[in-house]
């Protein structure tokens, strides 16, 4: 396990990893808080913390990509994508890896284990990861461009060991009538 450092200002009332001011949040805390927002709003819920966690990944994942260029040297699409998805574990999302990708077409296929989102979750019928699907289409589409959309298609609070995400062109996901 690697360790990290955190800086606490308690005068300031201030916790910070790095550069950046933070806040803590459990997993738990962060499950209890997604199902009373998903009360109170409704099924928009999924498609308002999408968004958001797309516009999120651009202003990030542009940073971070930034940060992994000047690192590494120029890097194909596939080592930059493979790059991005190890980032999900700094930030602690959960393990991310690349399960399948074709930059042709464009379509990747992303496995998360120990999923922030879904670990503390209670017992569901539906995936419940939709901040991490956001972060990952909006990755998606810094590397290839074009908007891109992402499905949860396994969620560890349905019950499957591990979440998965499958990520395709929007126009194809509006072709097929998946996105929101």
């Amino acid at each position: 396990m690697e360790k990290i450092e955190l800086c606490l200002d308690d005068k300031k009332g201030e916790l910070f990893f790095g550069d950046n001011c933070n806040i803590m949040l459990s997993r738990s805390q962060i499950a209890w808080l997604q199902r009373e927002l998903e009360k109170v709003i409704g099924p928009a819920y999924s498609s308002i913390l999408y968004e958001s966690a797309h516009i999120y990944a651009h202003h990030m994942i542009s940073d971070i990509m930034d940060g992994v260029m000047k690192a590494s040297g120029k890097l194909h699409k596939e080592q930059l994508a493979e790059e991005m998805v190890k980032q999900l574990a700094v930030w602690g999302y959960g393990r991310g890896e690349i399960v399948e990708i074709d930059l042709s077409v464009p379509y990747s296929k992303v496995k998360v284990v120990n999923s922030f989102n879904a670990l503390d979750y209670e017992k569901t019928q539906k995936p419940v990861c939709h901040f991490l699907r956001g972060i990952i289409a909006g990755s998606s589409c810094i590397i290839t461009g074009i908007e891109m959309y992402c499905l949860e298609t396994k969620c560890v609070a349905v019950g499957d060991p591990f979440c998965e995400f499958e990520v395709i062109a929007l126009d194809e996901a509006k072709r097929r009538r998946l996105s929101d």
